[in-house]
């Protein structure tokens, strides 16, 4: 809710957003109506979660892939 607030995107393209889309650390390629594509800032407390989101996205992802190799899931 953070990004979707701190950036002013619409639903579908905060949707559409790719971690290879962030061009910097606080700013991003977004794609929109009719495939125009345009550079957004986002707001530090959006970097800050999204950054906190995507460590504990690896972390958990790291984790299932741990319990898949060893059979626990």
């Amino acid at each position: 809710m953070e990004l979707f607030y701190g950036s002013g995107l619409r639903n579908s393209e905060l949707v559409g957003l790719n971690v290879g889309d962030r061009l910097k650390h606080d700013e991003w390629l977004v794609r929109g109506k009719g495939k125009k594509e345009r550079k957004v800032p986002m707001s530090e407390p959006a970097c800050l979660a999204l950054t906190d989101y995507l460590t504990t996205r690896g972390r958990l992802l790291a984790s299932r892939q741990k319990d898949r190799v060893t059979g626990r899931g």
